[in-house]
């Protein structure tokens, strides 16, 4: 395995020697092109996989957050807007009720 990964070339640089295989896309890279990512040697487009992964998994839980600031933004909207024109009747004489 040493032996045939000596012969190996960094798939980004040709001209080096590879020093790690990627376990998730597997191919070659030199040190330059591998970095440790949760105790593994992975290549930078792994890596940006796996964290465009878990940005897609934070997503829904963001949005929840989001409606919910959202519909509590629309109830206090309402309610004031209620309540000042319960006050602006109650200013009102009741002698024009008749």
């Amino acid at each position: 395995m040493a032996d045939a990964l000596h012969h190996q070339r960094c798939r980004v640089h040709p001209d080096r020697e590879a020093m790690a295989r990627c376990p998730e896309c597997k191919h070659d890279y030199c040190r330059e092109c591998v970095s440790d990512h949760g105790g593994r040697q992975l290549c930078a487009a792994c890596i940006r996989k796996l964290m465009d992964k878990v940005n897609i998994e934070k997503k829904p839980a963001e949005s929840k957050l989001r409606l919910a600031m959202l519909l509590a933004f629309c109830f206090l909207l309402v309610w004031s807007i209620l309540y000042y024109i319960s006050r602006a009747l109650l200013l009102v004489p009741m002698e024009t009720h008749d």
